[in-house]
């Protein structure tokens, strides 16, 4: 019930995107072709290492000279009460 729930709200929110999107000025004929026909996991390998990456760490864009890698996948996230794209 959890995964269908969560499908629909995204499912929602992508439509309600692309209704924002269609307001602005020469955009109006954007459409909704497809999306993914359902939710999945986008990572496959997590280390664990002497320091584990917390949400503040990100949220304030710590650095760190022994940085091993970088993640392109991004999501909206809530942040102290806001929205993250």
């Amino acid at each position: 019930m959890n995964l269908s729930r969560l499908q629909m709200e995204y499912r929602r929110e992508i439509w309600e995107n692309v209704q924002k999107i269609k307001q602005t000025p020469g955009h109006e004929e954007v459409f909704l072709l497809d999306t993914a026909s359902q939710l999945g996991v986008r990572m496959s390998r997590i280390l664990d290492g002497e320091y584990r990456l917390t949400l503040e760490d990100t949220m304030t864009f710590k650095s760190f000279s022994d940085v091993i890698g970088i993640s392109g996948a991004w999501t909206t996230m809530l942040y102290k009460g806001r929205k993250y794209p």
